[in-house]
């Protein structure tokens, strides 16, 4: 024993110990409470393998040699043995001989390296016969990430691919029934090729120039427009296994198709191995504590990778544990959202009373049970599953807990339905189908016959079966025309579609007959009631039509335009739409004493009458103009019923031969302008559509009339405003010539040419009258300069020079402040400067320098050179047009010399 060499260190260590004892108990009692935490999870564990049916797990190491094998009696019995006896066997035992050479293969590569799970179905060959199973393959993974053992899942599933099987050996019953049908359909494979379509596909593809040779293609080459979606959507059928309906737009040859898509599952052996694609072309949805991480992991993996949703509720049937499979059934994201739910909750009401029931039986007999409920997801979808459920007891015997297994057995049920319906002659595709369908031979004798719905050619089998065509009731048109497709369709072996009308005691009905012949001698009928189709076709086509003109109408009225010409093509227009005899505008002047038919439109066979009805007095017609002052439609179904007050307009209607009237007002700023209206040589009554379509003709007349007594009163105020601004403009330029004798008028001479040069340049109006108002006052500027230096007739000095040099910019500086409608003062103050820089005040050069103000300069140099001067006598237009001439591009504007230059030589320009 060591000697500690003082008290004080032997305290210390004793210290130490203390400390070392007290850690040491709480390990003592996290170890207590990890132990206990364990145990319970084993229990969940037993339960959970004792609610397992049909169901063998296996756990392998990654050398995939035996660990612990689980499996129910029911199942061992498939194998002719007992479950104890299949105890220690490996997963070789329950896998053919000829599969186990691929498994181990998919194993190692698939699972173990990879990480991933992996799920099959196989057949295997039992001393109790033929079986199916489906095999899933989970990893379970250390820290690492490393795979350290594989679970199987082994389920029987023979009774599901027995039905499957079933299925699809009743598809050839159906393919030629579906050749026959107006829907196009084709079937695609996983590779996205196709394998399989009818014959309404191959013929919309020859229609839109498509090829037609498409079998062993794939979709997206044959079809290159399709967008990405689409793709995305096979792929999400593919992965889902749910069928899903879409609507496409698109356009091909300049035409829009919209169609409905329907994209069905084919699934074989668990997988979706095709997808059957209906097109209708409709223009014609934590871990535990750190000590218990491992174990947990372990326990988890196993629910989250279960291909069955599993839940543990307590004894009120709270949930308070499920994997992710659960809450994919439930509709929700994560299991999390299914804590604290009660499980009853998730049982349709009308299963509730019996789940309770069987949940006291399971409690009483400790008993498992498979038994089938109707479950609602989140959002009250009820769909079809199964639920195992075990009992978890405490140590007195009492429940402490429920675990429960749901299986979704919507497919499956989904599949026997289909297969029950298989059984018989018409699946539900065609039993879904509202039309009338029959079967009839060479002699015209009904073999089948099936019942239309919502159809008024319904018919019951009984009444059919048997009979001849020519027994039930068919006109001799309808007759023959059945006859001579039926003889078609024989001969060509291709579909014969025709339409017909058939009067019904609720009016006339449209159809659609389609003929296809099965075999030798036997014709498949289908009838499609098409009337309601046809009805809407036509509404729209009207509704485009009178969408159509109402644009083009519109269209005239808008920008410069003839009225006149607007009005007449308007009514042609109109009288079309309106099949009216006679379409008018009537205006009314001298203080509403007179009226005029100013325009009409007649159609072929109608007398014109507008000659006639000219100065017309408005008194013979006191209710027609009573009844349009007050703003009120003038509607006569039948001009003999006119009332006794409206007798003058009676006989002069009647006079003429017209028998019905729709008239509207037109009102402009609250006064009766005139009128317009339609005219039938015969009794009918006036539509909505008519009235709607006069009204809204009336609405664009009135503003049209409107706009265009605006537009006249804004140019004569234009007028007027610009006769005063140029009075007051050649008022201001009279003040520099009173100034200045010698240069009397050059600025009007100024103006009279660089107005000739912008027209012909063919500037707009509005650039020719800024030149023009610029030039007439361009040298108001030289008011500053003194009237020595204005007159001196000789040669200037270098200050006076620059004092005359100086005038643009005061002119500039006096035309700043004027509000011109052109940029008078920019163009003044620019008149000196010249193309390559050398001008004044500013010196700017190029494109830099206004138009207005290159073709100013230009006319300012022709006139000055031109025209005496204090100190020169003039050197004559010649000498002036060789100046411009010579510095063509250099000084001026090139495309204003030219201009100028045109101007004198072919149109003898002279000033005054």
């Amino acid at each position: 024993m060591k000697a500690f060499s003082s008290k004080k260190e032997f305290l210390r260590n004793l210290t130490k110990a203390k400390k070392k004892i007290r850690k040491l108990k709480k390990l003592e009692k996290i170890y207590q409470r990890s132990y206990q935490t364990l145990q319970e999870s084993e229990d969940y564990l037993k339960a959970i393998l004792s609610a397992l049916q049909e169901t063998i797990i296996m756990v392998s190491d990654r050398n995939l040699k035996y660990t612990h094998i689980w499996l129910n009696p029911k199942l061992a019995r498939r194998y002719g043995m007992q479950a104890k006896d299949m105890i220690g066997k490996t997963f070789k035992h329950f896998i053919r001989r000829e599969d186990v050479r691929t498994a181990i293969s998919t194993l190692k590569n698939v699972v173990i390296n990879q990480g991933n799970p992996y799920r099959i179905e196989y057949e295997h060959i039992l001393p109790r016969g033929k079986f199916w199973f489906d095999v899933s393959y989970v990893p379970l993974k250390d820290k690492e990430g490393k795979v350290t053992h594989v679970v199987s899942f082994i389920r029987d599933v023979t009774e599901t691919a027995n039905i499957m099987r079933a299925l699809k050996q009743s598809e050839k019953k159906y393919r030629k029934t579906i050749n026959s049908m107006s829907d196009a359909i084709h079937l695609i494979d996983r590779d996205f090729k196709i394998v399989l379509f009818n014959k309404t596909f191959r013929d919309w593809n020859e229609k839109l120039g498509l090829k037609t040779k498409v079998e062993g293609q794939i979709l997206f080459k044959v079809f290159p427009f399709l967008p990405p979606r689409v793709k995305e959507e096979y792929n999400e059928v593919f992965k889902t296994k749910r069928a899903l309906i879409t609507e496409e737009s698109t356009v091909l040859n300049e035409r829009e198709l919209i169609t409905e898509t329907r994209k069905i599952p084919v699934i074989e052996e668990g997988r979706v191995a095709n997808i059957v694609t209906i097109v209708r072309n409709i223009t014609e949805r934590k871990n535990m504590e750190d000590a218990l991480k491992e174990n947990v992991k372990f326990y988890r993996n196993f629910l989250e990778t279960s291909p069955d949703a599993l839940i543990l509720v307590d004894e009120k049937a709270d949930i308070i544990m499920a994997n992710k499979q659960a809450a994919k059934l439930y509709g929700v994201s994560s299991p999390g959202e299914l804590l604290g739910k009660n499980a009853f909750h998730l049982i349709a009401p009308e299963d509730r009373e019996r789940a309770r029931k069987n949940m006291a039986i399971t409690v009483k007999k400790n008993i498992v049970k498979e038994i089938e409920y109707t479950l609602l997801k989140k959002d009250g979808t009820p769909y079809q599953a199964t639920l195992s459920a075990s009992v978890l007891k405490d140590d007195t015997g009492n429940p402490r807990a429920f675990f429960g297994i749901l299986r979704d057995i919507t497919e499956k049920k989904k599949a026997e339905r289909l297969l029950i319906e298989s059984e018989a002659r018409k699946n539900a595709l065609l039993q879904a189908i509202p039309d009338l369908m029959f079967v009839y031979n060479k002699d015209g004798v009904f073999v089948e016959f099936k019942e239309a719905r919502k159809q008024d050619l319904a018919l019951k089998p009984a009444e059919i079966i048997g009979k001849n065509l020519r027994d039930v009731g068919f006109s001799p048109y309808y007759l023959n025309l059945i006859f001579h497709h039926t003889k078609q369709a024989f001969m060509t072996r291709k579909i014969q579609t025709f339409e017909y009308e058939l009067e019904l005691p609720k009016g006339k009905g449209i159809y659609e007959g389609r003929l296809i012949a099965l075999n030798d001698n036997e014709i498949l009928a289908i009838i499609r009631d098409i009337t309601r189709r046809k009805k809407a076709e036509n509404i729209l086509h009207q509704r485009l039509d009178f969408e159509q003109t109402i644009s083009t109408i519109s269209s005239r009225f808008v920008g410069i335009y003839d009225l006149n010409e607007a009005i007449n093509r308007s009514l042609a227009d109109i009288g079309r739409l309106s099949h009216a005899g006679r379409v008018y505008l009537f205006l009314i002047h001298k203080n509403g004493k007179y009226m005029d038919n100013t325009h009409e439109w007649v159609e072929k066979g109608v007398p014109p009458k507008i000659d006639s009805f000219k100065n017309l007095s408005t008194k013979k017609f006191p209710w027609w103009i009573k009844m349009l002052n007050k703003g009120e439609i003038i509607r006569i179904d039948d001009v003999s019923k006119l009332p006794k007050v409206a007798s003058a307009e009676k006989k002069f209607l009647q006079s003429r031969g017209i028998k019905s009237v729709l008239v509207l007002p037109l009102i402009v700023n609250a006064k009766l302008l005139g009128f317009m209206g339609f005219d039938k040589m015969k009794t009918e009554k006036w539509g909505n559509e008519d009235i709607t379509l006069l009204r809204v003709f009336n609405e664009i007349l009135e503003n049209a009339f409107e706009r265009k007594r605006a537009e006249e009163e804004l140019e004569f105020s234009l007028r007027r405003l610009n006769k005063v601004m140029e009075e007051i403009i050649q008022a201001i330029a009279m003040t520099v010539e009173t100034r200045d004798l010698y240069t009397a008028g050059h600025q009007r001479r100024v103006a009279k040419l660089a107005t000739a040069i912008a027209t012909q340049m063919d500037l707009s109006d509005n650039q020719v009258q800024a030149i023009h108002m610029a030039a007439v006052i361009h040298d108001i500027g030289k008011i500053q300069v003194p009237a020595e230096i204005l007159s001196k007739p000789g040669r200037l000095n270098e200050v006076e020079y620059n004092i005359i040099k100086n005038h643009p910019q005061v002119s500039y500086d006096i035309l700043k402040t004027i509000e011109f409608p052109w940029p008078v003062a920019t163009i003044v103050l620019q008149h000196h400067e010249r193309m390559n820089g050398s001008g004044y005040p500013l010196g700017l050069e190029g494109k830099k320098i206004l138009l207005a103000a290159r073709v100013l300069a230009v006319a300012d140099v022709v006139e000055a050179m031109a025209s005496h001067r204090p100190y020169r006598q003039a050197l004559g237009i010649d000498k002036a047009l060789a100046e411009i001439k010579k510095n063509r591009g250099v000084l001026y504007d090139p495309v204003v010399v030219d201009a100028c230059l045109k101007l004198f030589k072919n149109k003898k320009f002279q000033f005054e």
